[in-house]
C-alpha cells in the first residue's frame, strides 16, 4: 500500500490490535480521539464520510479546573499551557469542524452523558451502526478501569448524575472566592 497518513494510522491501529490478539476481520469502526478540533480536517481529508463525535463541557467546569491547577502549580510553563488549552476549548470549541462538508458531526455534552449514559450511548451506537453492549457502561483505557485524571477525586461511579451538580457548586465557590 501507498505510504500516506491514512494508511499509517490504519497500520498503527492494526498492529496494536494484532499485538493484543484481536481479529482484524471483526473490526468495522476505528474510534480515534483527536483531542482538539484542529486535528479533524486532516482526518476528514483522509477518511471521506468521517463521523465525528465532538465532546464538550460546560465552560464553567474549565474555569474551576484552572483554579485547581493554579493552587497546585506555581506560575510555570505547564500552568500557562494548561490555561491556554482550556481557554481555547472554551472559546473555540468545535468551530474548526462545524463547516467541514464531508463529515457527519454529533455533539456529546459530557454533563448529558452523565445524566443518562445508557440512552446517550444507545443513540451513539445507532448512529454508528453498531450494537449497544453493557460493557460500554464501564470506563476503561486499554482494557483497564479508568477513574479520571490527576484532578479527579473520589470517583466511585463512572457515570454519576450528581457530577454536574458538584461541578456547578465548585464553580460557585470559585466565583465567591474571587469576590473576597
Amino acid at each position: 500500500k501507498e505510504f500516506n497518513s491514512r494508511n499509517a494510522l490504519l497500520t498503527v491501529y492494526a498492529a496494536f490490535a494484532l499485538a493484543k490478539g484481536e481479529d482484524l476481520m471483526n473490526k468495522s469502526i476505528l474510534l480515534h480521539q483527536a483531542h482538539l478540533s484542529e486535528y479533524v480536517p486532516p482526518f476528514a481529508k483522509d477518511f471521506p464520510g468521517l463521523k465525528v463525535i465532538a465532546c464538550v463541557r460546560d465552560p464553567r467546569v474549565y474555569a474551576s479546573k484552572l483554579n485547581i491547577y493554579h493552587k497546585k502549580l506555581s506560575l510555570s510553563k505547564t500552568l500557562i499551557s494548561t490555561s491556554y488549552f482550556y481557554f481555547r476549548l472554551t472559546i473555540d470549541g468545535i468551530d474548526q469542524i462545524i463547516n467541514i462538508n464531508n463529515i457527519d458531526l454529533r455533539v456529546n455534552i459530557l454533563e448529558k452523558l452523565h445524566q443518562n449514559p445508557k440512552m446517550v450511548l444507545q443513540k451513539m451506537c445507532d448512529w454508528l451502526g453498531i450494537d449497544y453492549h453493557p460493557i460500554m457502561m464501564k470506563s476503561t483505557w486499554n482494557g483497564k478501569e479508568w477513574r479520571g485524571d490527576s484532578l479527579s477525586k473520589d470517583i466511585i461511579n463512572i457515570f454519576d448524575e450528581g457530577r454536574y451538580s458538584l461541578a456547578k457548586k465548585n464553580w460557585k465557590k470559585d466565583k465567591e472566592r474571587e469576590r473576597d
